[in-house]
């Protein structure tokens, strides 16, 4: 119709949506609602004033009120302050898990400053990488872990310098902050091999309280009617952290989780029992070793869990669908959307994980390459727009400009885009279906495959209990090859192979299957696809290789083990 009416379009230019589908997107769009005014800090000196009394943070044996916490804050913060800490100054926070965190986190924003959250288990280059690249100043940190940093660097410890910090007041230090100054700043893994800092302001954080009541935590009380008791359960130095500790401002009763609890599913099962934890917030895989540890069976206070971090199988997504007296909600967002971007309520109407619909003040588009959005049901990149999005990455302006772009959905001027990388689609209903990362995309032999597609297929088998597909390189040619954690006893992956092999094309299906009893994990607990084992002889054959039995098979193996560049017994039998 549009080449019709206007010969002059070039083709690219030709819109590939009708008015009607416009309409529907821009309505699953409207996400508008009235967002929290003013600045982190301020909206928990709010909360301190209503609730002194009540309890805010807990780890182990020690718990602060809120009054207590408020105190400690602003102590740390009158010295951060006298230290030289003021607006868009970053922090870097590095501090064993304990209630303290808050006290840290609090304080630094009470200074003005923009906390730069570092995890313990980093070693000390990629500590004074992350600190001199972010020209940050004063850390906030303890004796035990101040050789972390380089040497000299200045830091304010909260045991060692512990009679300093009493000396100071507990009032509220005069800090002329803006919602748009800078409230923390995350590193994240980068392409090029080099963390970069992602940049969030005050306005989007706060915006993202908002959107975590108007989904999931409006809906849910304790059992008493009151405010929820909420797991911190994230490292800090993962975005995932910031939407936990968040729920402190509203009056909910944090517990930091103990390290030694998160990886196992035992303790961490009997850790929400005995806390009386009622809102978490886990990865996929964490769940799957609650599961594991009998969650469906037993009854810890928890009940309502958020979801995030990695895609959730079809077989766990259909697993929680079916629990009763427990909600799950699949959270998704990029670090540079402030966390969460989507939430879907994990329910049996639908019949495929979904990542649900934007949250409050968030707007999400399938586009193709030209920034176009693209028809209702068709893959896309998807892209984040709205109050969630972040500043940018910090001393990249390169980098901001390339995936940060001006928005072409918005009416306001200066507004600009995320896009993700991640690979998406509009489900009938206006839910968004994930399929993988753009980035996975390989080639091999001359075949463009999408790694996240076999994964996806892989991963239904009900003999998988978790899975990774990641091309090889060992060689000149490049492999797929499968990881798999099987769900029980199995002496070879034939049955998996002829499963892809009904249904991938042959250059997608692996050559070469893994077996392993669980897959390497990173300290935020995801998949450590650089950690996986290079697949030997038998994996790659795939269990099926026949011994030669003639000098013509002999010669003929001999020029493709050259040909190949594989080593295979060359004795007949």
């Amino acid at each position: 119709t549009a080449a019709v009416e206007d010969d002059d379009l070039r083709l690219w230019d030709l819109p590939m949506l009708t008015d009607a589908e416009r309409d529907q997107l821009a309505r699953w769009n409207d996400t508008a609602r009235d967002r929290e005014e003013g600045c982190l800090h301020e909206i928990f000196a709010a909360q301190a004033r209503r609730t002194p009394d009540a309890r805010a943070a807990v780890f182990q044996d020690r718990a602060l009120t809120f009054g207590e916490l408020d105190r400690e804050a602003n102590r740390l913060a009158r010295l951060l302050r006298r230290r030289g800490v003021g607006p868009e100054s970053r922090v870097p926070l590095l501090l064993e898990r304990s209630a303290g965190m808050l006290t840290g986190i609090l304080g630094i924003l009470k200074a003005g400053g923009a906390y730069l959250p570092l995890d313990p288990g980093y070693p000390r280059e990629r500590v004074a990488w992350i600190v001199e690249s972010a020209g940050a100043g004063v850390a906030v940190t303890q004796q035990s872990l101040r050789g972390l940093f380089p040497v000299g660097w200045p830091a304010v410890c909260l045991d060692t310098d512990a009679a300093e910090l009493a000396r100071e007041r507990d009032a509220d230090p005069a800090v002329a902050v803006d919602p748009d100054n800078l409230a923390y700043v995350i590193y994240t893994s980068g392409s090029t091999g080099n963390p970069k800092g992602v940049m969030i302001r005050h306005r989007s954080a706060a915006n993202l309280l908002t959107a975590l009541d108007a989904a999931i935590y409006s809906n849910h009380s304790s059992q008493e009617g009151g405010p929820l008791k909420v797991g911190v359960n994230a490292p800090l130095a993962f975005d995932g952290s910031v939407k936990q500790w968040l729920q402190v401002l509203r009056g909910h009763e944090v517990h930091v989780v103990p390290d030694e609890v998160r990886p196992d599913g035992e303790a961490l099962l009997a850790f929400l029992e005995s806390s009386g934890i009622e809102a978490i917030d886990c990865i996929p895989s964490q769940l799957e070793l609650l599961l594991a540890a009998g969650l469906d069976g037993r009854a810890p206070a928890a009940r309502v869990f958020l979801v995030g971090g990695e895609a959730i199988s079809p077989a766990l997504w259909n697993r929680l669908a079916r629990m009763d007296g427990r909600t799950f909600y699949d959270v998704y967002g990029p670090t540079e959307c402030t966390v969460d971007a989507t939430i879907a309520r994990v329910a049996r109407d639908h019949d495929r994980p979904t990542i649900g619909r934007p949250v409050a003040n968030a707007q999400v588009h399938v586009i193709d390459p030209y920034l176009r959005q693209t028809p209702l049901g068709v893959p896309g990149e998807l892209a984040v727009t709205g109050a969630g999005v972040a500043r940018g990455y910090l001393g990249r302006p390169d980098l901001t400009a390339e995936r940060f772009v001006p928005d072409p959905f918005g009416v306001a001027p200066g507004e600009r885009l995320y896009r993700t990388g991640d690979l998406a689609r509009f489900l009938p209903g206006g839910s968004l279906e994930f399929l993988g990362r753009l980035d996975r995309q390989v080639k091999v032999r001359g075949f463009r495959i999408e790694l996240g597609e076999i994964e996806s297929l892989l991963a239904a088998h009900p003999a998988v209990q978790t899975c990774a597909v990641v091309l090889r390189q060992d060689g000149d040619e490049g492999r797929i090859v499968a990881y798999v954690v099987p769900r029980g006893p199995q002496e070879d992956a034939g049955e998996l192979r002829a499963h892809l092999r009904s249904r991938l094309p042959a250059p997608m299906v692996p050559s070469a299957f893994v077996l392993l009893p669980e897959l390497p994990r990173t300290t935020s607990g995801k998949i450590d696809r650089k950690a996986l084992p290079a697949p030997d002889l038998e994996q790659r054959s795939g269990g099926d290789f026949q011994p030669l039995s003639s000098s013509t098979e002999l010669r003929v193996g001999e020029i493709w083990s050259e040909v190949l560049r594989e080593t295979r017994s060359t004795s007949l039998q």
